[in-house]
């Protein structure tokens, strides 16, 4: 019979007995035991080998010994037996009258069947006359009553190390011969759990002992722009049956979810425990079809598996899924797993009905420790998970090589087409882009390339301006085919350029338009900067820059360009390769600039430049830019090839790149139908010109991936920002006489100061003109501020507010006031405040415009032991205990403060006016806290500042951003476990990541999928020094007192007068 392991992931055999292997020295030395009983006399006794009996005496002793030490009867165990809690154990389980009885009915009464000794080499020779002078019995066999009782019997021998001589404590070979003893060793055994089931098909089990190293099979962002990326994944998603699931343990603090430290440990010392229960819990939401290639019995869940004539002649193999728990340890132990399915539909079954969803899990613990006084008469313990997350999996590409080596050593064990399919798939192998260097040969005529043509704090202040709060990004547009929409975001200035027709809509009041066509104003600068020298535009430039004036650096960035004189080649004649012209690439000096704009000139590299003696060099300027399109590609993304329509925009395209590399590929069949390729790098904050040739003729285009090759480096794209400047041209006219075409002019340019920028009629105005006092809410409020907080406020309790941290100042003035106070917390949040408050002995009412944040406010602080006093750690001395029975708090907006007027003595107001997006809002606050504080009250407020110290890892780049917030997906509370995308060009619907399903449930959300988190933007305004003292001028009723930075703030005290 040909027996094999056991695997640590797969289900119980589904045979009629157990089996368990032991190896070890099971042959005894033999102890003589001399007459002198002297303790003094060293040499009272000696141990030899002994003269044993014959051989097939000596192993049917040892078998004999083996079935009567393991058959768990405790009444013939000694006291002192290692092996006492394993018999009592089994007997609990009434295991003898119930288990014993096997799949096919019989029973016999014995938990323990047989025992054989495994004899090394030859049966045929005769050693029944030899000594015995050398180990030859180390292997034994012992058959029991079913697989689980062999499962317990070698999960115990394994935790506890039983060794040959725990096994026969008290036996002896020849109970005739007592004048000798035997001693066995004392190295513990090793125990094996065998089967003589057949191992299923490599395609539907994990053939190896070892556990696999597994991958997620993640759709990335990038994937739904790139067709063929989202098909292999899709394919690779429909044919995985591997599947990833966490938290199944659920750590957090706050859950009675029936784990402990102890079942913890328990699991351990016994995985199969965890393994079987999962196996249990997920077996109802199985796709009970299984895989049609497999003769599936879906009440047993196995399948008939025909072996050779030398093994069972029909054994039933075990199709329950395999369950892999991570062996390495791990600082969170079991809380995810992978689950092998024998299918990919049973993958798909289980991740769409469990997505998202709570189960209960139930352990039996047979092979808990037991003895008679602790019997732990709870023979089954009940957990529940967290939210679980699943997505799909698969086998890394080295695990999967290494497994095929080993099946190719065993031709039953491999399957045709494995190795082929993991090569042909090369999982994780990331695709080579083309390397710049191999086109750098290529000339393209009028094509240059500007390095850092702006400056990184220039670039730093841009993108906070361009992709912040305020961005007026364009209504999504219908692409030219017609086939969808535009996948990236857009924004456009002076002139929208119409994707779907490929033209700039000229008529900016059309109505036949929609108001489509009113995208906001170039932007621009003070009047009279048409006298400015380049000296006085860079001092400009860098004053806004250090006040986080994003619009007024975009505005000098674009006169910059304007002023600026382009070498763009020579003129020449075009030849068969179009190779006339030059590549220039030059760098931007760093200095200010001085004199007159003409006298700025590119120098290009001598590297970089080729021209003809013969030829004329020329310097071009471009001083009627009036169309500006700000495209953002998020990392993976790109552009067509193409051409900007001619008929459009004059000569003259200007790119400039903010945030991340790029390549940019450029092509052109000539004459003779050769193929013209040159690929540019676009580093952070250059600038590209195609001009003539480049802009008429090549095409250009940004290729669909992840990474691009530069000169041999692989560079990682992220997240780019492009800033293209055209000149939008009048359509052609008609002259009368003679009927030619006229010419056509740049069209008007529409500038504007107003901020911030917006589509539609700009005569509002910006955040400056608040003489209307226009109060309501914005959107950028409503999304960015209260539907983040309602959606991370567990999180924020449990992070924030639990560690008690307050700001310094907020607690001073709050230890500063009377006894008996009663004090306004507006925006109090969690109410994080309220044990300072209660300490001081005062009162307090809270408000927030956050349900949930309130909500947790309730019960803020808790009694403890002294040690554990103060606002720090949220609690309060027991005299003050009265004080936060229950909170007085309100839902309301800082507005509108549900409060009498002065019915307060002070008030607080931390971490809320830079939640707060327009002047009028932060005025109308202000004017709300001096109404509800009686006068002669005080007011402290706080909030962030734009200038930051300079070991702080938190820096603004504008006055007006978006924070980002990690949320872990477990402290949230909306989830679409239905969502599903459409793949590209691809019929098929496919399931999300958990980060992506949860950020689909609340509007504006992103997720990283790497780190599985979902990212909120909260909207924050960063005041600069003094902009508090200029808010509070304006509220007659209050008087400053002290103001000042702190920690990464500006405060102010105030009284009210």
């Amino acid at each position: 019979m040909q027996f094999r392991s056991v695997l640590p992931h797969e289900p119980l055999p589904l045979e009629e007995y157990g089996h368990v292997q032991i190896q070890g020295l099971l042959l005894p030395k033999e102890e003589i035991v001399g007459t002198n009983n002297d303790d003094d006399n060293d040499d009272r006794t000696t141990t030899a080998m002994a003269t044993m009996p014959s051989l097939e005496e000596t192993i049917e002793s040892i078998e004999v010994m083996l079935k009567r030490a393991l058959s768990v009867d405790a009444d013939y165990l000694p006291s002192d037996s290692p092996l006492l809690p394993l018999a009592i154990n089994l007997n609990l389980h009434n295991w003898n009258d119930t288990v014993a009885t096997n799949r096919n009915g019989n029973s016999n009464g014995n938990i323990v069947v047989s025992a054989k000794v495994i004899q090394e080499g030859s049966s045929n020779i005769d050693r029944s006359d030899a000594p015995i002078h050398v180990p030859i019995i180390t292997k034994a066999r012992i058959t029991v009553a079913s697989p689980s009782i062999a499962r317990t019997i070698v999960a115990f021998l394994r935790q506890h190390k039983i060794a040959p001589a725990d096994i026969f404590h008290v036996n002896r070979i020849n109970n005739d011969r007592q004048q000798h003893q035997y001693h066995y060793s004392t190295k513990h055994v090793q125990a094996t759990h065998v089967t003589q089931t057949s191992l299923p098909n490599t395609s539907i089990a994990w053939p190896r002992t070892g556990m696999p190293k597994f991958r997620r099979l993640l759709i990335h962002e990038h994937m739904y722009h790139d067709a063929n990326a989202m098909h292999k994944m899709q394919y690779d998603r429909s044919q995985t049956r591997f599947v990833f699931m966490t938290n199944v343990i659920d750590y957090s603090n706050d859950t009675d979810n029936g784990v402990n430290q102890e079942l913890i440990t328990r699991m351990k010392h016994y995985p199969h425990l965890f393994q079987d229960a999962i196996r249990r819990a997920i077996q109802p939401f199985m796709d009970p079809s299984g895989d049609s290639d497999v003769n599936t019995n879906t009440n047993t869940n196995s399948i008939s598996a025909e072996t050779d004539a030398t093994t069972n002649p029909m054994t039933e193999i075990n199709l329950a899924p395999e369950i892999f728990v991570p062996s390495k340890k791990q600082l969170a132990p079991f809380k995810y797993c992978h689950i092998g399915t024998r299918s990919p539909a049973q993958a798909q079954a289980i991740i769409k009905q469990l997505q998202g969803r709570q189960i209960e899990i139930t352990m039996d613990m047979d092979t808990a420790d037991r003895t008679e006084s602790n019997p732990c008469t709870t023979n089954a313990i009940t957990i529940t998970t967290g939210k679980l997350y699943l997505d799909f999996a698969d086998v890394t590409t080295r695990s999967a090589a290494k497994s095929n080596r080993m099946q190719s050593q065993d031709p039953s064990l491999k399957s045709e087409d494995s190795q082929q399919d993991t090569d042909s798939r090369g999982l994780g192998q990331p695709s080579k882009p083309e390397c710049t260097s191999v086109t750098h040969s290529v000339l393209v005529p009028g094509l240059v390339i500007m390095k850092e043509f702006i400056s990184e704090q220039e670039e730093q202040v841009l993108l906070a301006c361009l992709t912040g709060p305020h961005a007026p990004w364009a209504p999504v547009q219908t692409n030219k085919s017609k086939s969808g929409h535009v996948k990236r975001r857009v924004q456009h200035y002076g002139y929208v350029f119409d994707y779907e027709s490929a033209n700039v809509l000229r008529d900016r009041q059309d109505e036949d338009e929609n108001g489509k066509a009113m995208c906001p104003p170039m932007p621009c600068l003070p009047e009279g900067y048409q006298n400015w020298n380049d000296g006085v535009l860079e001092d400009f430039m860098q004053k806004a820059v250090s006040d986080g004036s994003g619009w007024d650096v975009f505005a000098a960035i674009v006169e910059r360009v304007k002023r600026y004189s382009f070498h763009i080649g020579s003129e020449c004649n075009d030849n068969d390769d179009n190779e006339c012209g030059t590549n220039n690439i030059v760098s931007q000096d760093d200095g200010s600039g001085s004199g007159d704009a003409g006298d700025r000139q590119t120098k290009p590299m001598s590297s970089g430049v080729e021209t003809s003696t013969t030829n004329v060099s020329l310097y071009k300027r471009f001083q009627h830019l009036n169309q500006l399109t700000v495209n953002e590609y998020k990392r993976g993304q790109g552009i067509g090839a193409h051409i900007d329509t001619k008929s459009a925009f004059d000569d003259g395209l200007i790119s400039i790149s903010l945030g991340s590399d790029s390549v940019m590929e450029f092509q052109k069949e000539n004459e003779n139908g050769k193929q013209l390729k040159k690929l540019m790098h676009l580093p952070p904050r250059s600038l590209l010109l195609m001009s003539g040739p480049t802009r008429y003729e090549w095409s250009h285009q940004i290729v669909t991936r992840m990474t691009d090759c530069v000169d041999g480096v692989v560079i990682p794209r992220k997240t780019r920002v492009s800033l293209t400047l055209r000149t939008a041209i009048t359509m052609p006219t008609t002259v009368l006489k003679g009927n030619q075409a006229g010419h056509v002019r740049p069209m008007d340019r529409v500038e504007g100061r107003s901020f911030p920028p917006r589509w539609g009629n700009q005569s509002k105005g910006g955040d400056d003109s608040h003489g209307d006092l226009d109060i309501s809410t914005p959107e950028t409020e409503r999304d960015h501020v209260h539907a983040v907080y309602d959606a991370i406020a567990t999180q924020w309790h449990h992070t924030r507010g639990k560690r008690g941290v307050l700001w310094p100042g907020a607690t001073r003035f709050l230890q500063q006031l009377p006894k008996g106070s009663i004090v306004a917390d507006v925006g109090c949040g969690d109410g994080k405040y309220f044990p300072a408050i209660w300490e001081t002995g005062s009162y307090v009412i809270g408000t927030d415009i956050s349900e949930p944040l309130l909500q947790t406010s309730i019960g803020a602080c808790a009694n403890a032991d002294s040690s554990n006093i103060g606002p720090q750690n949220r609690q309060v001395t027991p005299s003050k205990t009265g004080l936060n029975a229950r909170p007085a708090v309100a839902v309301a907006d800082c507005m509108h403060i549900p409060l009498r007027s002065k019915s307060c003595d002070a008030a607080i107001c931390i971490a809320v006016m830079h939640h707060l997006s327009t002047s009028p809002r932060r005025i109308r606050c202000l004017e709300e806290l001096s109404r509800v504080v009686k006068k002669g009250g005080m007011i402290n407020i706080q909030a962030w500042a734009l200038e930051q110290e300079q070991d702080s890892r938190r820096k603004f780049a504008g006055t007006d951003v978006f924070v980002p917030f990690n949320a872990q997906p477990r402290y949230l509370n909306k989830v679409r476990a239905d969502s599903k995308r459409v793949a590209a060009n691809t019929e098929d619907t496919e399931c999300k990541g958990v980060a992506e399903m949860y950020s689909d449930a609340y509007d504006g959300a992103e997720y990283d999928e790497r780190k599985g988190l979902v990212v909120f933007q909260r909207y924050c305004h960063m005041y600069k020094e003094g902009e508090l003292e200029d808010l509070v001028t304006k509220i007659d009723s209050l008087e400053m007192l002290e103001s000042g930075f702190e920690t990464g703030n500006h405060f102010v005290i105030l009284k009210v007068v």
